[in-house]
């Protein structure tokens, strides 16, 4: 069952993003050296005396027109992005379309599950295929298993901190420092930037929802719910994609969320899939991507 409470709304380097100490991008050469020189100098004469050229009839030829510049400094390819964050040393994901020389992309923050891998996550969910047939910056990192304190308690160890504020949340403050990162390539499009969690990732999402409403368009929330309870601390009315199985455990928390979201003025998605279970990702990770990639952000 889909319900929807309210509408609301390939290998290159990231040469400008990895700063000093990264390897230099390839370059690619179209021809070899004056024998390539010498081919396309036959080429143009026996075109001039076809006809068939580009001249003016005055013997001279128009320069090709300029091919258009690609916008920012981002470029098409994968890498892995090693940061430091909390004094925690974290690996992240990065894909981007070769789209990116045509315009500038959505980014969309992948979270896996508790006990996940990025690269797993991003190939299992098609993520990964998404990217280049709908057109954005994917980008994955990796969760860090570790016990998490909250409320003078401690978690069993757990992948992402879907509990804490920005200040004491080094998840939190890693996708700050990603999103920070990626807008400053002048690549991105600023409107459109979403997170996308499942399972504990998906806790996650609804977490830094509430951290970074200022910034993103949309959260998408996969078998997963609110780990804090009623939903606050907005700075703005941010849009949710929530999609759970029916018979996932959390199914009444997700139901829960939505039904505060929309209280609260959230535009939300509500994406039941009937006969599902937690595991695999219920129905189509398209779905909510679409819900979050229609929404704009501030």
């Amino acid at each position: 069952m889909t319900m929807r409470l309210a509408r609301g709304s390939q290998v290159v380097w990231l040469a400008a993003w990895l700063g000093a100490g990264c390897a230099a991008e390839p370059v690619a050469l179209s021809r070899g050296g004056v024998a390539g020189e010498m081919q396309q100098d036959e080429g143009e004469r026996e075109a001039e005396a076809s006809g068939t050229g580009t001249g003016t009839g005055t013997g001279e030829t128009e320069a090709p027109a300029a091919a258009p510049s690609p916008p920012g400094s981002l470029k098409a390819g994968d890498t892995t992005l090693q940061k430091s964050v909390m004094g925690l040393a974290r690996t992240i994901r990065v894909h981007v379309p070769t789209s990116i020389r045509q315009r500038k992309l959505p980014v969309v923050l992948a979270l896996h599950g508790n006990g996940g891998q990025a690269a797993d996550f991003v190939q299992t969910s098609g993520l990964l295929q998404l990217a280049d047939s709908v057109g954005f910056v994917l980008v994955a990192p990796q969760g860090l298993a570790r016990t998490i304190a909250v409320g003078g308690q401690t978690t069993p160890p757990l992948s992402w901190d879907a509990y804490n504020a920005r200040a004491a949340n080094a998840d939190v403050q890693l996708f700050d420092v990603l999103l920070d990162e990626l807008v400053a390539t002048g690549s991105v499009d600023m409107k459109h930037l979403v997170v996308y969690g499942y399972s504990q990732g998906g806790y996650a999402s609804v977490r830094y929802g509430r951290e970074a409403s200022g910034r993103l368009a949309c959260a998408a929330v996969l078998a997963a719910g609110d780990a804090g309870g009623i939903p606050t601390g907005f700075t703005r009315k941010l849009a949710f994609s929530i999609q759970i199985g029916s018979n996932d455990s959390a199914r009444n928390n997700a139901a829960s969320l939505a039904q505060n979201l929309q209280t609260a003025g959230h535009p939300v998605s509500f994406h039941e899939i009937a006969g599902a279970g937690h595991s695999p990702m219920p129905g189509l990770a398209k779905t909510p991507l679409d819900d979050c990639l229609a929404a704009a952000g501030p």
